[in-house]
């Protein structure tokens, strides 16, 4: 890559913590930064961001960029995240430009048909806005910091980081004399990824089997009858008119092929950052410390469990985006049914606690010392579709049962009021991490779960399933692929239920071998090696001029 190249990278979830893109670009940013020399992470200046970002002084040609941005109402602030003071972060302060929204959309409408005249702030006009907004303040910046024959790539994250890619797209067109737009070889060169499929989300949350029923739909008809039309129509127009479109695995490319009639011209898998934590006597010392920890932690939580030994008790969890159906809780609290039913009948000594730690509110803590029953939950949080569930299926924490669950509503950052440690920290003494997905396009908390040494059950229903499964087979005994695409709902839970019961059955020696071959599968999807498909999609969007725009590229890992 060129040193004269500058890459801003934009999302929402730039020193705003939120879901998956925020662990991809943090992940990844001390390795893009070591080949990129020009870098900027571009996010949105929000009441979250100062939990995560460090203000700093901004340079003269900064400073005149946004005192220009200010005559038109918007603002941005330098500086650096909180946790890496080596990366350049700007935040984009945008609701002084809303007045101009109106007018957004319809150049949305006029020049992509992208139908947003009944979307509300909240749901589609802030972000748009945003990153709009985003456009300018790059255009700005880049005027003030490039010289005129420099490239300037813009990489958007997901739909709602996508109003730079319009933004830049209008203003690097030209008109014809037919009054009809046509695109020139511009300086600015924009990637688009999208990490999941708005439709595809929407589909399976609804219990619509892509693999099965995907030939069979109608796009657009099911983005209205979904409600996400406005989403899906945007996510299809900057796949079409991007430089480099690119997803994160081949389950999203073939949404991607459907929805929006364009194939990616590479494909971006998620990595880890195993930097820190590659040594397996390190990450045994941690397994032994943090299970001593979360020893005393049950000791706590679950003192009126009749006879409790923590010396006798398997620690399994599952973890992820607050959406029942497609991160597969559904089918795995019926097979923790079914094991608890098994454990009982046999008299077993093993005690299985499963932790379900899915982010949904902020709620308040729960005083546990002052519950007279086994508790289910660890904050105020009613009418869950969790908790329900495991009503449903017997799974109420009672004296005598072999399995106990509880769910933990908030993000783990070590200041939830009952776990107090955070995320990593906590899982990391844990004997495996359970992730049965009816839709993934990647999934992050399995490879998250074995970079620790925690072996994992993923599905081929995830784009990280199907990757072990091209790269190992069902020879992975760190790596458990649930084949849910080849069984009906009733196999799914018998399958997934044997692999916990021979999960609970393992030795002492087994599960350290274990452990350490799932560190050893972690480091295969390392970002120094996973980068150089960020480097290629830059690349391709930097070759692509107005002659081979349509052309299909053959440059490195594609569909």
């Amino acid at each position: 890559m060129e040193n004269t190249t500058t890459l801003f990278e934009i999302s929402w979830e730039i020193c705003n913590k939120v879901g998956g893109i925020y662990t991809v670009i943090t992940s990844k940013e001390n390795v893009i930064n070591s080949k990129i020399k020009n870098y900027y992470q571009v996010g949105p200046f929000i009441e979250n961001s100062k939990n995560y970002f460090i203000k700093k002084p901004m340079n003269d040609k900064m400073q005149k960029a946004n005192e220009i941005l200010n005559s038109i109402g918007i603002n941005f602030v330098y500086g650096t995240s909180k946790f890496n003071e080596k990366i350049n972060v700007i935040l984009v302060e945008y609701l002084g430009y809303s007045q101009n929204i109106n007018n957004i959309k319809s150049k949305l409408w006029e020049h992509y048909k992208i139908d947003s005249l009944n979307t509300d702030w909240y749901d589609f006009d802030e972000a748009i806005l945003w990153s709009w907004c985003c456009g300018k303040v790059i255009e700005e910046i880049s005027k003030q910091i490039t010289q005129p024959e420099d490239k300037v790539l813009i990489h958007a994250h997901e739909w709602m980081s996508g109003g730079a890619i319009f933004y830049t797209n209008l203003n690097s067109n030209k008109q014809n004399h037919n009054n009809k737009t046509q695109k020139r070889d511009s300086k600015y060169k924009t990637i688009f990824t999208t990490h999941a499929t708005i439709l595809g989300r929407s589909l399976s949350q609804n219990n619509i089997n892509l693999v099965d029923e995907i030939q069979t739909l109608d796009p657009n008809e099911y983005s209205y009858k979904m409600g996400v039309s406005t989403k899906h129509q945007t996510e299809k127009a900057l796949a079409n008119i991007c430089d480099c479109f690119t997803t994160v695995s081949n389950t999203t490319n073939q949404e991607a092929c459907f929805f929006y009639s364009k194939s990616a011209d590479i494909l971006l898998y998620n990595g880890f950052n195993n930097e820190k934590i590659t040594d397996l006597e390190i990450l045994n010392s941690k397994y032994y410390k943090s299970r001593k920890n979360t020893n005393q932690l049950l000791k706590n939580i679950f003192s009126k469990i009749p006879n409790f030994n923590v010396d006798k008790t398997k620690i399994f969890y599952t973890s992820g985006r607050n959406e029942f159906k497609n991160k597969g809780f559904d089918i795995y609290i019926k097979s923790l049914s079914k094991l608890n039913d098994q454990l009982i009948s046999e008299d077993s000594e093993i005690t299985l606690i499963n932790f379900f730690l899915v982010p949904i509110g902020d709620y308040e803590t729960i005083n546990l010392n002052k519950v007279d029953e086994i508790p289910l939950k660890t904050h105020c949080i009613c009418n869950h579709e969790i908790l329900n569930e495991l009503e449903k299926n017997g799974l109420q924490n009672c004296p005598g049962d072999k399995v106990f669950n509880i769910l933990v509503p908030k993000y783990l950052d070590g200041n939830d009021g009952v776990i107090n440690k955070k995320y990593y920290e906590f899982i990391s003494g844990f004997d495996l991490g359970v992730f049965p997905s009816f839709y993934e396009p990647w999934g992050y908390t399995p490879l998250e779960s074995i970079s620790y040494a925690v072996p994992t059950i993923t599905s081929d229903m995830s784009g990280f399933g199907k990757h072990i499964q091209r790269s190992y087979g069902d020879f992975n005994p760190a790596v458990m692929v649930l084949k849910r695409t080849q069984l009906n709902e009733k196999r799914q839970v018998e399958k997934l239920y044997e692999l916990l019961y021979d999960q609970l059955k393992r030795n002492q020696k087994s599960q350290i071998l274990q452990r350490e071959f799932a560190k050893v599968t972690a480091l295969k999807y390392d970002w120094k090696i996973f980068v150089d498909n960020y480097i290629k999609a830059y690349e391709i969007a930097l070759n692509k001029n107005s002659k081979n725009k349509n052309n299909k590229h053959k440059h490195g890992e594609h569909n």
